[in-house]
């Protein structure tokens, strides 16, 4: 029998051919309209003639790609797809296949990856392996490799096999890619995680990083109340500096820093002094881990690389994924998030609605019809394909559309033909991903770098759950393995709950979207059902609930309200005393704040916290000692303050990501 053949799936052969190809031919199967006599040789040969007199010739040393029909169609034409869907029916009949296993690519050796490249090209790939590279790995049925440093990703659809392998440059396979990829393999200790090959040469700019600190030391003693336009501005000089030295994320969040007291000092009201605070907690993160590497974490993923600038953007052709709704204070955002088609990029078109514009209140459903271009509305968009001719992506992959007319046109939702890794092979390896990435303070600051698209078999337990206030739902992929979906409900987004509830339990699901939390935990963003053929989109956040969905308890009406989880809502309490220091700086903290920090100690120590209630005791001590010395020494106050906020930083983050 021949492995190659019985490994490929419907989607791998879609990525031979097309979609509505392999579709046909499943059906014709299905319906029994298909036969043909097979014959395989002694070296594994496959020749299947059809009754119309078309032979197929499957060499045992060619790919699917390099085999030959006699029909006048170019390329992998329907017959050559049907004579692989056949070829594994009648072998499965023959001899019942045990379910695939996952396997390592680490293991195909030097001397299969040589007989597909020239000796130079060989040792040009191997010089070129030993440069500094970051590998994304995860080993699986089909086994994914992202080369963050070359922005591109390698699926290994056959095992051992390199030559039926997908990756989204213009070689053709195997590409150079691949061998980058099995050697980086070899080096993986587990199922998944990332590997950083070659010595990085870079030298930490330590005078440029003490600024950084002193800096912060200085906006917390006066606060955001005393500081100047003098001392924001060395903020930006500095972010400036940081771009110069290769310090790209520290830069970006500076601006933001900088871009949140505009906003204070024009008394904004989508001015958060927790989100500031929680941005100077990433920033001292970051800090010190340029400051003192460990090698845990690629030194690109902390700093960010030269790829990671506004980028022009001349055409291209961008597919939607959704949009996701996000209150803010004094404002919410609408994000439409989509896939270049061509390098697998994920970016998003932003729009923040204030107050003031008398559309903050609004339902999401009515906020997502609002226009984002021309007659375009957020919803359309998210829905649609977008035809750009010019625009910008910022650094964090925020796309900004350029004078040029840009057009939108449907999507036919064959999510089968996404790119890797936002197209992910199971539920299994959605996890696998999840837990080898770092915190999300030390990971590229790209949007999208969380969201991950799977195909779905089946959804059970959809419900409504009264306790956590959220439609939860459990979902199976192709190969039997199970994730929990879970949406939020809000009173605003309460229609979109509604009709998502409604449509797991009436309509056939067949890909979600959405972002991953810890534990594989999907937050849809889209989901993709079919209904008597045809495929729709259904997005959850600016969804309407229509009249088919009456016989559905409106979600509105169940008043049942759960309290706070206190694991979750203490480092949150926490994040508050933060940036109330910081609004109004250590010099006016007074007998009430010091107080404050008491109290959260106590409450630490009765929920179990221990090393994060360590550091709240001694701010405890340190601000109550200010009200009884004229000597108080702030600079030490400061230093235990940005200490709590880093390590508040990230307690938010494992407790509510």
């Amino acid at each position: 029998m021949r492995p190659d053949l019985l490994s490929l799936t419907p989607d791998d052969l879609a990525t031979f051919s097309n979609r509505g190809v392999v579709k046909r031919a499943q059906r014709e199967l299905e319906e029994g309209k298909l036969d043909a006599e097979i014959a395989e040789s002694a070296d594994g040969t496959v020749t299947v003639v059809w009754p119309e007199g078309i032979t197929c010739t499957l060499p045992h040393d060619a790919t699917l790609p390099d085999s030959q029909c006699t029909c006048p169609a170019a390329g992998v034409c329907r017959h050559l797809v049907q004579s692989v869907l056949l070829y594994q029916i009648r072998s499965t009949e023959e001899q019942p296949q045990a379910a695939p296993e996952p396997w390592n690519p680490g293991d195909i050796t030097d001397e299969i990856l040589a007989t597909h490249y020239t000796k130079s090209v060989f040792n040009r790939l191997r010089k070129q392996f030993e440069d500094n590279h970051i590998f994304e790995l995860v080993r699986g049925v089909k086994p994914l490799a992202r080369i963050h440093t070359l922005s591109c990703s390698v699926r290994f659809l056959v095992p051992g096999d390199p030559r039926y392998t997908a990756c989204d440059c213009s070689e053709p396979a195997p590409c150079s890619h691949v061998a980058l990829a099995v050697w980086a393999f070899r080096l993986l200790n587990g199922e998944a995680g990332l590997i950083e090959t070659g010595h990085e040469q870079f030298t930490p700019p330590l005078a440029l990083l003490d600024a950084l600190e002193n800096g912060l030391h200085d906006l917390f003693e006066i606060g955001f109340a005393g500081a100047s336009s003098l001392a924001i501005g060395r903020l930006r000089q500095l972010a400036g500096q940081c771009r110069d030295s290769a310090l790209i994320w520290h830069a970006e969040i500076l601006d933001e820093i900088a871009q949140e007291y505009d906003r204070y000092a024009a008394q904004d009201a989508r001015f958060s002094a927790v989100h500031t605070a929680a941005l100077i907690g990433e920033l001292l993160i970051r800090i010190r881990a340029v400051r003192q590497p460990t090698g845990a974490v690629p030194g690109l993923f902390v700093r960010g690389s030269t790829a990671d600038v506004a980028t022009n953007i001349s055409t291209s052709r961008m597919i939607g994924l959704g949009c996701v709704v996000e209150p803010l204070k004094g404002a919410t955002r609408l994000s439409v998030y989509l896939q270049d088609t061509d390098s697998g990029q994920i970016v998003a078109i932003q729009r923040e609605f204030e107050a003031k514009d008398n559309q903050e209140s609004l339902a999401f459903w009515q906020l997502g019809r609002s226009t984002l271009m021309r007659d375009t509305s957020f919803g359309a968009l998210g829905a649609q394909q977008l035809l750009v001719k010019g625009g910008k992506r910022t650094a964090e992959s925020v796309f900004v559309t350029g004078r040029a007319s840009s057009s939108v046109i449907a999507q036919p939702l064959n999510w089968e033909a996404l790119k890797a890794p936002l197209l992910a092979d199971s539920f299994a390896e959605i996890r696998a991903r999840r837990a080898a990435q770092p915190p999300a303070t030390l990971r590229p600051r790209r949007v999208g770098e969380d969201l991950q698209v799977c195909a779905v078999k089946s959804v059970e337990n959809a419900i409504f759950d009264p306790f956590n206030q959220a439609v939860v739902a459990q979902l199976t992929d192709h190969e039997g393995g199970a994730t929990l979906m879970i949406h939020p409900y809000t009173s605003r987004g309460s229609e979109g709950v509604d009709a998502l509830l409604w449509h797991l339990q009436n309509r056939a699901l067949k890909f979600v979207c959405g972002s991953v939390r810890p534990g594989g935990i999907l937050a849809p963003l889209s989901l993709v059902f079919e209904n008597e053929g045809k495929r729709y989109l259904m997005q959850p956040w600016i969804q309407r609930r229509e009249a088919e969905m009456n016989a559905l308890p409106p979600s509105t009406l169940m008043d049942e309200q759960h309290s706070n989880d206190p694991l979750i809502y203490y480092p949150k309490q926490v994040m508050v005393a933060l940036s109330e220091i910081l609004l109004n700086g250590l010099q006016r903290t007074s007998g009430r704040t010091a107080e404050q920090w008491q109290r959260l100690a106590q409450e630490g120590h009765a929920l179990g916290f221990v090393r994060l209630v360590e550091p709240i005791t001694s701010i405890a001590d340190i601000l109550t000692q200010k009200q009884h010395r004229l000597d108080w020494d702030w600079r030490s106050a400061a230093s235990l303050i940005l200490d709590m906020l880093a390590l508040a930083r990230f307690a938010q983050e494992d407790f509510t990501d």
